[in-house]
């Protein structure tokens, strides 16, 4: 159940966000909201840790830490409203800007 952001891990503190293999994990970026949101569900259940300041192009990557590990991406979906829902409780996880370099830009890979 651990997150990677700002060069960091981030340990879920509620037991039921914390997530293991053999779990379905979702995730669910809002574009159309300021900041734009990036949400994680597991096993259907909407956990309380999300991320802010996701940038206006973004990318879908997976990285696995553990041998033997994988995943499957089952469905990609664009939704007319999202899913995920800011709750009492919730923890945000702000992106910093640095971790987005566009110098390059998108053509040249």
């Amino acid at each position: 159940g651990t997150l990677w952001i700002n060069g960091h891990w981030n340990d879920a503190t509620d037991e039921r966000d914390k997530f293991e293999r053999g779990m379905r994990i979702a995730m669910e970026v809002n574009m159309n909201v300021n900041p734009r949101t990036l949400r994680f569900f597991v096993e259907g259940r909407q956990i309380a840790r999300y991320v802010t300041n996701i940038p206006p192009r973004i990318r879908f990557f997976a990285t696995l830490v553990m041998e033997y590990d994988s995943f499957c991406v089952q469905s990609l979906h664009r939704l007319n409203q999202p899913i995920g829902k800011l709750r009492e409780g919730d923890i945000e996880l702000r992106q910093n800007d640095d971790m987005y370099d566009y110098s390059t830009g998108m053509d040249e890979r």
